[in-house]
């Protein structure tokens, strides 16, 4: 069957399957789900009977995992388990609160993402760029030990809030950083806290790499590339690393930051050792000369002085043997 067919079997079946599993009435429809980061998707949107939250359900992962063989009934079996495990794990939403932007205000975080392959997405969101990124809001509206759930803030939200992008702006900066605090650890320190205890028994007492390289996220590690717009937060930085610093965004959870003078302390390293190869270069190339013999003879010191004076030393050949002059008198 080609995807079309798929996804409208897939709703029948999935309808009746997971009404059966979760005990009441469920309702079923398509729907087109647009992410950042390129993760756009055909989804089938389940929900529970009376309720204004629903589920997605990635249709096009699913006929790709038909396509590659699996059996259509074990598709169907592993699309109720992600709709169960959805509800489950569902925050529970107040939409009252939801469409009451004095409330929700205080619940802004945000999120920094690449311009180039969510030019589309980003013609519908509430954006503030800088150079080629850009800075997108997001309503968090609930937290477990699986993550954070979010809402993405669209233009037509602000429509019905009746508020600009700049007042959001603005509330954001208030919030996200009481919500998302910064977080800035040293690249070592990260390591460590990734890999757990242990880590510093395996490492003994090895000397920390790269010690001037910091990790900068928020407490989640989520999203946490944001940090760098908060208020404040560069010069903040830059007073930890005395002075100006380089920033390579990473992803978009976190950026690496590491001081200039490192670098500038570094290159004029290299360039002090470049200068002094070159030195004891010039001096090899100096110890380098011609060795001429001739042999002069003289009756005396000042004749031979004087033969020495008049030698034509162009016309004396000669390669080079070493570094002084040696006569025969």
């Amino acid at each position: 069957m080609n995807f079309e067919e798929f996804k409208q079997q897939l709703m029948e079946d999935l309808k009746e399957a997971l009404s059966r599993r979760v005990g009441t009435e469920v309702a079923v429809e398509e729907n087109e789900v647009h992410k950042l980061q390129q993760e756009s998707y055909d989804g089938i949107v389940v929900r529970k009977e009376n309720e204004s939250i629903g589920v997605n359900v990635d249709a096009t992962r699913l006929y790709s995992d038909l396509e590659q063989g699996r059996a259509y009934e074990d598709v169907l079996h592993y699309a109720v388990d992600i709709a169960q495990k959805g509800f489950e794990d569902a925050p529970k939403i107040d939409i009252s609160q939801i469409m009451n932007y004095e409330v929700m205000k205080h619940s802004l975080i945000t999120q920094l993402i690449p311009v180039a392959g969510n030019e589309d997405m980003l013609a519908n969101i509430p954006h503030k760029q800088i150079e080629d990124l850009a800075l997108v809001y997001r309503f968090s509206v609930g937290r477990d030990e699986h993550g954070q759930s979010t809402i993405l803030v669209k233009n037509d939200m602000l429509d019905r809030y009746g508020i600009t992008a700049e007042q959001l702006h603005e509330d954001a900066m208030m919030s996200a950083p009481q919500i998302e605090a910064p977080s800035m650890k040293t690249l070592f320190e990260t390591t460590a806290e990734i890999m757990g205890e242990d880590f510093f028994e395996l490492m003994g007492e090895v000397e920390p790499a790269m010690p001037g390289v910091y990790v900068c996220t928020n407490e989640s590690k989520h999203h946490g590339a944001s940090v760098l717009m908060y208020p404040d937060f560069m010069d903040e930085v830059a007073d930890k690393l005395g002075g100006d610093f380089y920033i390579i965004p990473s992803s978009i959870h976190e950026t690496l930051l590491f001081p200039a003078k490192d670098v500038l302390r570094e290159k004029r390293t290299e360039e002090k050792k470049a200068a002094e190869e070159k030195k004891v270069n010039s001096y090899k190339k100096d110890d380098e000369f011609s060795v001429k013999k001739v042999v002069l003879e003289a009756s005396s010191e000042e004749e031979l002085v004087e033969k020495i004076n008049n030698v034509n030393w162009d016309k004396v050949s000669g390669e080079k043997v070493g570094a002084r002059f040696d006569f025969s008198v």
